[in-house]
């Protein structure tokens, strides 16, 4: 690697992150799955570019949940759970499809003022209920050449609060982008994605991922919008740092509320956490991820049907959460 290469690369990410839109209307959360799957799969390889021999079934469990939020007059507790299965299908020595669902749900429980967020429900009432979301989507990648893929996917979304209308929830997406080996160990994908808008348009934004092998023992990634630098201590155990943006939007169940009320809005969730990550790779199948870290903010907007800020609120403190993870692969 020398130092032109080097400087290259850093030119690429830094402009590239600079054209991630945070909180993009394109299906930012189906972008992150999509090249997650594809790029940053292993401590030790870049799978993009190895031999899709490698490639497995994976099943994957996550839960994370967050205590005491503390939002003015109101404390917020909330735990989500979601699971996703993968089954990579290789077609020929170059190209490969990989058709996944995914789903999960969370929910919140909050204490004190429940009218802190003016969500259009009724006085005394939770400002929203349970949140739930389900994916089905088709990504592949072809490769040209041993330092040159190009990566897509489709996919169907639904993203909707309980007793919404799932239909109305629903929206199609997909993304097409380039990959590109720099140097060993370093990876870059960029490309554009493209989904419908909430209000009915079309979105179609920029994004880069990418993932750095510095060495034999340490590995810095992009997760989405932010970075996880992940250090290998042994054959089976992995420590990490990381920090990024997560934001969701969820359609909200009809209000009813006429005019200048909310009636079939959304709400946004927009989560910024920072922790620690342990990971147990108890065999060659079976892996146990731990995280603990701090939530420096997060915001929850409600959005009326005229796609406008009908009410938002933050985090006033960090606050504490928690995750776990289970990952199958046979």
């Amino acid at each position: 690697m020398d130092r032109s290469h080097l400087r290259l690369a850093f030119l690429i990410v830094g402009v590239g992150l600079l054209l991630v839109p945070v909180g993009s209307a394109a299906d930012e959360a189906a972008i992150v799955e999509v090249y997650e799957d594809i790029l940053l799969p292993d401590q030790d390889e870049n799978a993009i570019f190895d031999t899709f021999k490698k490639l497995r079934p994976r099943v994957r469990l996550f839960s994370r949940g967050m205590l005491d939020g503390d939002f003015g007059s109101a404390d917020v507790d909330w735990v989500r759970f979601e699971g996703r299965v993968s089954l990579p299908l290789p077609v020929s020595e170059k190209l490969v499809l990989s058709p996944t669902i995914s789903g999960g749900g969370t929910s919140y429980d909050f204490d004190g003022n429940r009218g802190f967020l003016n969500a259009g429900q009724n006085p005394g009432s939770d400002p929203f209920d349970d949140l739930y979301n389900i994916q089905i989507r088709l990504g592949g990648r072809y490769l040209y050449d041993d330092d040159w893929a190009a990566v897509g996917a489709i996919w169907v979304s639904s993203q909707y609060e309980d007793g919404a209308d799932f239909a109305d929830a629903v929206r199609p997406g997909g993304s097409i982008g380039v990959s590109h080996q720099f140097f060993e160990g370093f990876t870059l994908i960029g490309g554009v994605g493209i989904s419908e808008k909430f209000d009915g348009g079309v979105s179609v934004a920029p994004f880069i991922q990418g993932s750095w092998k510095v060495n034999d023992w340490l590995k810095v990634e992009t997760e989405g919008l932010g970075l996880e630098a992940t250090a290998k201590v042994s054959d089976s155990l992995r420590v990490s740092l990381f920090g990024g943006v997560n934001s969701t939007r969820y359609l909200l169940d009809d209000r009813n509320d006429g005019p200048g009320g909310v009636g079939e809005g959304w709400i946004r969730d927009r989560r910024l956490p920072v922790g620690v990550g342990v990971e147990w790779r108890i065999t060659k199948r079976f892996r146990l991820h731990f995280d603990v870290g701090a939530m420096l903010d997060q915001e929850l907007k409600v959005i009326d049907e005229d796609d406008d800020t009908f009410d938002d609120e933050s985090l006033d403190s960090v606050a504490p959460f928690a995750s776990v993870r289970f990952e199958a692969r046979f």
